[in-house]
């Protein structure tokens, strides 16, 4: 070196050309190196983070076409709720229906109970009355034949006929009430 006295302004061109010649080109090697090393894991990283949003994307993408399906089969859900729903109040408006017209059928039927009970108790007295017939009709027969066997003339016969005609119309009149019983 030169026998130049140690300046500041020396100094600081010396010191210039060994960061200008030694220590920028290696300093620019270095950080060179680093940011692109950086770059490179950053690009990597970023490239995964892009993966990942294409796959959240994708799934996001296939989420919403899911829920669309499923809104869409609630809707149809919906509507067929909706008409079971019809069917049912139409249904229960029919069962109130049935069940009022029921009680209309018990109430006659409690009718046709009581009236079945009058008609059972005059077909009773009929039948006993049909029995007093019958009764007093042997009688009569008993004193007819003792009568006859008495004298050649019949003056109670014609009695005795009507009151077998009578009984024979008692007895029709009790088998038709019989028959409307049992129907």
């Amino acid at each position: 070196m030169s026998e130049q006295p140690l300046t500041r302004a020396v100094l600081a061109s010396v010191l210039a050309d060994f960061h200008r010649d030694i220590l920028r080109p290696d300093i620019k090697q270095i950080v060179g190196e680093e940011v692109g090393a950086l770059r490179r894991e950053m690009s990597t990283h970023f490239d995964a983070v892009y993966q990942r949003f294409e796959r959240l994307e994708s799934e996001y993408q296939a989420l919403k076409a899911g829920l669309g399906r499923v809104e869409a089969r609630l809707e149809q859900i919906e509507v067929r709720l909706d008409r079971v729903e019809g069917r049912l109040e139409q249904i229960e408006v029919r069962l109130d229906r049935v069940e009022g017209r029921l009680e209309l059928v018990e109430v006659r039927l409690d009718q046709v109970e009581i009236r079945l009970e009058g008609v059972e108790r005059r077909l009773d007295h009929l039948e006993q009355q049909v029995l007093e017939l019958r009764t007093r009709l042997g009688r009569v027969e008993e004193r007819l034949e003792e009568s006859i066997a008495l004298e050649e003339k019949y003056p109670v016969r014609a009695e005795v006929q009507d009151l077998k005609a009578r009984v024979e119309l008692l007895h029709e009149d009790i088998r038709r009430l019989e028959e409307r019983l049992k129907t």
